[in-house]
């Protein structure tokens, strides 16, 4: 799912040059669903720390417009939880899958359409 979250950012900033930001309640809603995934994955849904954590992504994934910063600390975020799936044998498939789910149901086809031309874009450059 990191791989997702990238995507997402890169899609938000792409609107936002057009300046047509995504709805910050469904925006928020995907974080939350985020955090709940890898909690429920890590069985950490009792651990408030880390539940907490994702609100350095929601903050940048919110900004208007996103900053080179913003874009930064998305891009170290989506890094760590790299690293927590390939430490814990996370099975990514199925937790991109999940999300992109919900971004359709959340956001709509064709903002699902546009995380996803970037996710494969992504996924391509990582191998």
């Amino acid at each position: 799912m990191s791989a997702v979250v990238l995507a997402l950012s890169e899609a938000i900033r792409t609107l936002s040059l057009a300046e047509d930001y995504p709805s910050s309640e469904k925006i928020s809603s995907l974080i939350d669903l985020i955090a709940e995934s890898y909690a429920i994955e890590l069985d950490l849904s009792d651990n408030r720390p880390f539940l907490e954590s994702f609100e350095i992504l929601r903050n940048a994934l919110l900004s208007r417009p996103m900053s080179d910063e913003d874009e930064r600390v998305v891009k170290i975020f989506a890094y760590n939880l790299s690293m927590i799936e390939g430490r814990y044998g996370l099975d990514r498939e199925a937790l991109e899958e999940k999300f992109i789910d919900e971004i359709e149901k959340l956001m709509g086809d064709e903002f699902a359409n546009l995380v996803n031309i970037f996710l494969k874009t992504i996924k391509n450059l990582q191998f």
